[in-house]
């Protein structure tokens, strides 16, 4: 069965069986297009798992500025992550907004921020704004790919067995 991905303007990631998965449903029952989207949900959350860890555990090595100044007139500094590294948590709002969410026939993953559209901007880089890449998407979304065509694979074949007993 192809499971098919691809990547958003806003950075997220959309895994998806589509019209495999409705054929799927067709010919099986409601209940493996259930079974496989437990997969896909799993899956999805361990690359959001994945995302977070990265951007927490990043090596804080890139540049040091001044984000502005604190209650007390004091600077607030922000080390950054080096170019090729998952970003580095500053606010915290980039953590917070990485979601996994499932539909019908697909899951995405990603971060629910669009306007500004930073994650974009450190998953790609962005010229306009002289950023180098952070990749922090499609490092987890490789990593834990195969894994999740390898779960899909084995769930549907079980399903095979089961309607052939």
């Amino acid at each position: 069965m192809p499971l098919t991905s691809r990547i958003q303007d806003f950075a997220s990631r959309e895994i998806t069986f589509g019209e495999a998965g409705k054929n799927i449903v067709g010919k099986y029952g409601r209940e493996a297009g259930h079974r496989i989207m437990a997969e896909l949900v799993a899956g999805a959350n361990e690359i959001r798992n994945e995302i977070i860890l990265s951007m927490r555990n990043t090596p804080k090595s890139g540049r040091l500025y001044s984000r502005g100044y604190s209650k007390k007139g004091k600077p607030v500094m922000h080390r950054a992550s080096s170019p090729g590294n998952p970003p580095a948590v500053d606010t915290g709002a980039l953590l917070r907004s990485i979601i996994a969410d499932a539909r019908f026939t697909e899951v995405e993953v990603g971060s629910i921020i669009t306007n500004p559209p930073y994650p974009i901007f450190l998953e790609k880089g962005s010229a306009k704004h002289r950023l180098e890449a952070r990749p922090w998407l499609e490092p987890a979304f490789k990593k834990h790919e195969p894994g999740i065509r390898d779960n899909v694979r084995r769930v549907l074949n079980d399903i095979a067995e089961e309607m052939h007993r």
